[in-house]
């Protein structure tokens, strides 16, 4: 067997993405200033209805309780959500999806709730009990949406639902105004 190319001097895959990343780029060349293609400014403005932003939510994990919180939301307003002491104003249950129909429709419900002024939703993605050793696909299915989506910039933060509306089978998404 011959070495695999460019991805490292073992053979094997690099140790991380970064490593497989660089390995890859290693034969590209860039563009001179003049011939690199930019996608008009007011292109993207009109796509998402303001300017493209990446997610800024700080992301934590502790087993398999997963929350975000953008910047400027306090602890407070963390702990007021993770206790739902306010009742979501929208609900979409996943049960019985499959991951890119799942992803299809959290995009789709987050976007009508912000559009609709909603503040708090409540996204139902079960516990993951039939997904053998995947674990709860269905709930990195909605982090993946609120972290990564172009929606993501309307999160004031998410976390796991009180028990009484599906606990870490569902989460609470507080929204920004429209």
């Amino acid at each position: 067997m011959g070495n695999s190319g460019s991805r490292g001097d073992t053979g094997g895959p690099p140790a991380d993405d970064f490593d497989l990343f660089q390995a890859e780029m290693e034969t590209v060349k860039p563009l001179p200033d003049r011939q690199r293609v930019r996608p008009p400014k007011e292109a993207a403005v009109r796509r998402s209805g303001g300017p493209p932003q990446a997610s800024t939510l700080d992301i934590r994990r502790d087993g398999p309780v997963v929350e975000g919180r953008a910047p400027g939301v306090s602890e407070d307003q963390m702990r007021n959500l993770r206790l739902g002491s306010q009742p979501p104003e929208a609900q979409l249950d996943l049960h019985g999806m499959r991951a890119k129909t799942a992803k299809s429709a959290v995009v789709q419900f987050l976007s009508n709730a912000v559009s609709s002024g909603l503040r708090l939703v409540l996204i139902i993605h079960g516990r993951g009990l039939h997904s053998g050793d995947v674990g709860p696909v269905l709930r990195e299915v909605v982090v993946d949406c609120l972290t990564s989506s172009t929606i993501s910039s309307r999160i004031r933060g998410f976390c796991p639902a009180a028990k009484s509306h599906g606990g870490e089978g569902a989460m609470y998404i507080a929204l920004t105004k429209s």
